[in-house]
Formats: structure tokens, sequence, C-alpha cells
């Protein structure tokens, strides 16, 4: 119930919110810390990385992957080398978790969607090029 109550939260997020949220980050259960952690985003720059890079180590993968996500956006230059690196491995997990799923093209639009994001913008077309030919009606493909 109160993980529900977390995923409902995110409508109407605020730095409140998020502030409020954040004592459920170290909370013994994992979908209440994945559920506090996407309302990390909500939080200032900085306060989201303090709070959220600290689960990129997190035992549970689901909420090492959820923790890899809130972060996607956020610059290298605002995270410590090794919350870059822990970042950077989470996010792996989170391609290797999903790279099982290769015949349905929204698979291949994260993909494109996060090469894109970490400025690897070589690698997008390619993902893109990939849901096209799964699904040419995928008009977030074409553009």
């Amino acid at each position: 119930m109160r993980a529900t109550g977390l995923y409902l939260a995110q409508n109407q997020g605020t730095p409140e919110v998020a502030q409020e949220a954040s004592v459920l980050l170290k909370h013994s259960d994992p979908l209440l810390r994945v559920h506090a952690l996407r309302l990390q985003r909500f939080a200032s720059g900085p306060v989201q990385v303090s709070q959220v890079a600290p689960l990129l180590s997190d035992p549970v993968k689901t909420v090492r992957v959820a923790a890899a996500r809130e972060l996607l956006n956020v610059p290298p230059g605002e995270m410590s080398r090794l919350q870059a690196d822990a970042k950077s491995s989470a996010t792996q997990e989170w391609v290797s978790s999903i790279s099982g799923h290769l015949d349905y093209p929204e698979t291949h639009l994260i993909l494109g969607g996060l090469a894109l994001t970490n400025r690897e913008a070589e690698r997008a077309p390619s993902a893109f090029r990939e849901v096209v030919r799964l699904d040419p009606q995928r008009t977030d493909a074409w553009l």
C-alpha cells in the first residue's frame, strides 16, 4: 500500500515530496526504495545526486537500475568519479536486462534514447532504424 502511494505521488511531485520520501530510500523493502527513488527527480540537482547515488550500489538489481534511470540526465561533471562509475555499471545492468527483449520495437526505442542521452549519437540511428524495421508505424522512431 505504501509503494502504491509513492507511485501515485509521482503525478504531484514537488521538492517537498521528494524530501519526505527520501527517508524511505533506506527502507528494507526494495519496492519502497524504488518508488521513493522515482520521487527524487523532483529534488534539486545536487540533492538528487546525493540522495540517489548511494542506491547505485544497492544489493537489489531493480533498485540499482531505478537509481541509474533517475540519474540519466545528470551531467557527468555533477557526479564524483566513483558515482559516475557506479551509474555506468547500473546502466549496463539495465541494458543487459532489456536486451532479452530485442524483438520488441520499444526496446530499441529505449536503447536509441539512451544513446542520445549519453551523447553516443553514432549508436542511436541504428537503434531507431531497427524500430522502424520492426514496426514501420512507430512515428516516434521516424522522427
